[in-house]
Formats: structure tokens, sequence, C-alpha cells
């Protein structure tokens, strides 16, 4: 089962309304999980504890935390690209276009990469919580 799918079997028996379960899961099979949809998510939940303060409190403590977690290490990590980048262009001849060409590719290959980590980041951070809920 992938994440998507896992999520998904979370949202379908967690206590939101039909309605937002319904579209939560056709956001996920059409876009995916962005931070649109945890924003959406994140509203949800605000509608959903209402009543329910210290639960909703929590709930939205851990998330925040976890949002947090994960851009700093991904700050942390795209910092240390650019800089490996810089290394390498500073160290081969400005006219090389060939060793330039091979070191941008892999420049945005790992930060291809680095989106894909954050985007597993965000569905397992809201794996975590939804479960918690």
């Amino acid at each position: 089962m992938t994440e998507d799918q896992k999520i998904k079997k979370l949202i379908e028996e967690s206590f939101l309304t039909s309605e937002q379960k319904r579209f939560l899961v056709q956001y996920i099979d059409l876009k995916g999980i962005d931070m649109k949809f945890v924003s959406v998510f994140n509203q949800y939940l605000e509608e959903a504890t209402e009543n329910q303060d210290d639960k909703y409190e929590l709930v939205l403590k851990k998330i925040k935390e976890a949002e947090n977690t994960l851009d700093k290490r991904a700050t942390t990590e795209k910092s240390r690209i650019e800089e490996r980048l810089e290394q390498e262009l500073s160290n081969i001849d400005p006219l090389d276009l060939k060793t330039k060409g091979r070191i941008w590719e892999e420049y945005y290959d790992t930060l291809d990469e680095l989106g894909e980590r954050y985007n597993r980041g965000l569905r397992d951070m809201l794996s975590k919580i939804i479960v918690s809920i």
C-alpha cells in the first residue's frame, strides 16, 4: 500500500465529515500531497475540533512542530547542496561547458530528490497526526 493510499484510508476512518473526506481523497488523487492539501486538512481539523479545545491545540502544535522540523531539514540540506554546487563550479575551467552541464544536471537532480523527500516527509507527518487524532 502506497503512502497516499494509507493516508486516504486514514482519512476515510477519521471523524471528518463525509464531504471533507471526499474532497481530501479526491485532492490526493488529482494533485497528491502538497502544502495546499496540508492547509485544507488543517482547516478541516480546526472545524472538526472546535469543541475539543485541548485536543485541537495539541494537534495544531504537532502540525507546527512537524512542519518546522521538516522545513529546517530541507533548508539545511538545500544550503549544503548549493555550497557543493558553488565549490564544484569554482574548481573547473569556465570554458568547460560539458563539465558545467553535468554539474548543473546533478544539482537539479539532487534538488528533485530533496523535493521528493520533503513530500514523503509531509505524507509521513500527516499519517502520524491522523493516526493520533
